[in-house]
């Protein structure tokens, strides 16, 4: 019998004299994410999730006085040809009244040649860029002055540039906004989500982002900024060639396949599991060309696990 033991941490109570030689006592906690005894897994199915949604959730068969590691199954993806790039992040709440950091920040305005083109997905209305002629351009973001527009914190800061084609050799894009030095990187042809750095969010003003983006295709999407904090959220990034059907992230504790799996034949960088509470919020960061009626089926496959302390 054995069980793995995640977040461990050694404290060391006291060393005690013995006829031969000492005792050491020491204390060892973490969370047992692979605890002694089984617990069933419990599925909480997501239907109809839109591209850029975040849904607040309670796990299903789950209460207040467990942890739950969970995986992730996503599939029934609708209506979204020509997808090649995911990124899904869960969040870990504290309660049911704790409110996401995850953040979506829309296009303020944009340079001539690109149009403003603006969706509905949780009774939020978002907006995309779309390079209607220009290959080149300046897309600006703005993030209000208030709290609830980004709560102080420490985020990573996620671009989407969905591509159509494969852009030239020289496409390129550079972000930049107040204390923050100008940031270029090279636009791919085999992904649409960039990372370029961590965004600091410890006084409530009005924030300025600037983003140039050149040498892209005609037709190129470039979506909101998305915000996720650097703590309490697991963050999956899935790659395969077009479209992207499935994906599947396995306890590996669990699964007798690969912890990770994709349709078509991809790659997946993030975690094999995530653990929270019962209350976690889901982030669905996918885009196609056409996005009123795209959609997609997320499972999460949930198993109790404990806090443990031994001494």
């Amino acid at each position: 019998m054995y069980a793995l033991l995640h977040d461990g941490g050694v404290t060391l109570l006291g060393v005690e004299a013995t006829a031969t030689g000492v005792i050491a006592r020491v204390r060892v906690t973490g969370i047992l994410s692979n605890p002694f005894l089984v617990f069933p897994v419990v599925s909480t199915i997501l239907f109809s999730m839109r591209p850029y949604e975040r849904r607040i959730i309670t796990l299903m068969g789950s209460n207040d006085a467990y942890l739950y590691k969970s995986g992730l199954l996503y599939d029934e993806v609708a209506n979204m040809t020509g997808l090649y790039n995911a990124l899904i992040a869960v969040e870990a709440l504290e309660s049911a009244t704790a409110s996401s950091r995850i953040r979506a920040i829309s296009p303020a305005s944009a340079t001539s040649g690109i149009e403003l083109q603006n969706w509905t997905v949780g009774g939020e209305m978002l907006t995309r860029a779309k390079f209607t002629s220009a290959i080149d351009g300046t897309i600006t973001y703005t993030i209000p002055d208030s709290v609830t527009s980004a709560p102080y914190d420490v985020y990573r800061l996620f671009i989407e540039i969905f591509c159509p084609t494969t852009p030239s050799a020289n496409a390129r894009y550079t972000i930049s906004w107040d204390g923050q030095p100008q940031i270029a990187e090279t636009i791919s042809g085999d992904r649409s989500w960039y990372t370029p750095a961590l965004f600091v969010r410890n006084t409530i003003v009005a924030t300025q982002l600037t983003l140039n983006i050149q040498n892209v295709p005609t037709n190129t999407l470039v979506m909101p900024l998305v915000l996720i904090p650097t703590d309490g959220a697991a963050v999956w990034n899935v790659i395969t060639q077009p479209t992207l059907q499935k994906f599947e992230v396995a306890d590996p504790n669990r699964s007798p396949w690969s912890p990770f799996n994709t349709t078509p034949p991809g790659t997946i960088y993030g975690p094999p599991w995530f653990v929270s509470s019962r209350y976690v919020a889901v982030f669905n960061g996918v885009m196609a060309p056409t996005i009123t009626s795209a959609s997609a089926t997320l499972s999460i496959l949930s198993s109790q696990i404990e806090p443990a302390s031994f001494a």
